[in-house]
Parts: C-alpha cells; sequence; structure tokens
C-alpha cells in the first residue's frame, strides 16, 4: 500500500479482529479439542475462514515485521487445533 496512514488503518483493524473475534473463537475450539471434543461443521468454516484471512494478511506482515511473531503463533495455534482434532476423530 503506498498511504502509510491507509496501511496504519487497515492493520488496526486486522488486529483489532485478531484481538475481538478470531483468537478468542480459536482458544475456545482449542480448549473444547484439548478435552476430547470432536469439531463441529461450524469450527471447521471458522478455521478455514481464519486460515484464508492470515493468507490475505500475510503481506502486511512481510512490511511490518513485528507482527511476526503474533502471525506465527496464530498459525500454530491452528496447526494444534487441527492436529488435536484428528486425533479425537481417529479415536472415534
Amino acid at each position: 500500500m503506498a498511504d502509510p496512514r491507509l496501511e496504519a488503518g487497515v492493520i488496526q483493524a486486522i488486529l483489532t479482529r485478531l484481538e475481538q473475534q478470531t483468537l478468542p473463537r480459536a482458544l475456545d475450539i482449542k480448549r473444547r479439542v484439548d478435552a476430547g471434543d470432536k469439531l463441529m461443521d461450524s469450527d471447521t468454516l471458522f478455521l478455514d475462514d481464519a486460515l484464508a484471512g492470515l493468507r490475505r494478511d500475510g503481506p502486511y506482515v512481510q512490511h511490518h515485521p513485528q507482527w511476526e511473531p503474533l502471525y506465527s503463533r496464530l498459525i500454530d495455534l491452528y496447526d494444534k487445533i487441527t492436529r488435536k482434532a484428528l486425533e479425537n476423530e481417529q479415536r472415534g
């Protein structure tokens, strides 16, 4: 993005969404799968959408490396959720 003010606004919107919506829901899903629950269809749709958002927002992270640790932790969180959910599915 050419306009730094516009880019700052976009980044703020991304961070607000992550803080207020994405992260709380992802942590809730993680607690449930860690307790042995299987993913619901709505969880799968949410995770797909969240990962698409991370891919879409990736270029902003490239331009602002201070957000890379948060970005990486979110990807790791989704990986842990899906691995545990797969274990739960295989366990029956």
